[in-house]
């Protein structure tokens, strides 16, 4: 009898140490999602308000003050680039789909906000970068707000802050 209930025992300890290594996994991977999820969405607020910094750079300004804001929204791109990364390899991919798609409307927008730079007449000492982009604002701070709106939903629901505890 006594050899039952050791080995009854012996099972149940490996059963409880078998569900306490895999809610430790469990525990990790959400970590390392959060930490993800919260870095990329940080990253792209930060592309978006360097991108909109820039676009309110005078045409008429010194190429030194276009130069930092733009090489400032390009960096903040790169770095968006990297929490894509993390995020991508966090998982899952629906989610890293969507992180791609933030990241390549902030690539886009700072590559078009560039090239009207260029094309500027900066004798004109009212106009900013933003007047020259008229309805064809690339950064639509709206339409990059509900992506994100999105982003931060589909984390929620893989992090489990969309299931409340009873």
């Amino acid at each position: 009898m006594t050899g039952v209930l050791g080995l009854m025992k012996g099972r149940q300890d490996a059963a409880d140490k078998e569900r306490d290594r895999l809610e430790g996994r469990r525990a990790r991977r959400i970590e390392t999602r959060h930490t993800a999820y919260t870095a990329f969405i940080a990253q792209s607020r930060s592309a978006a308000l360097a991108l909109s910094a820039a676009t309110e750079v005078k045409v008429s300004a010194a190429d030194e003050t276009w130069n930092d804001a733009i090489t400032e929204a390009l960096n903040a791109s790169e770095e968006m680039y990297h929490g894509y990364v993390e995020l991508a390899l966090a998982g899952p991919p629906p989610l890293a789909q969507e992180a791609e798609l933030l990241w390549l409307r902030a690539i886009r927008a700072a590559n078009q906000v560039e090239t009207l730079w260029s094309r500027r007449d900066p004798t004109d000492q009212v106009a900013t970068v933003a007047s020259l982009l008229g309805d064809e604002d690339p950064d639509r701070m709206g339409d990059f707000i509900q992506q994100q709106k999105k982003l931060i939903e589909l984390a929620r629901e893989q992090l489990g802050g969309d299931v409340v505890d009873r």
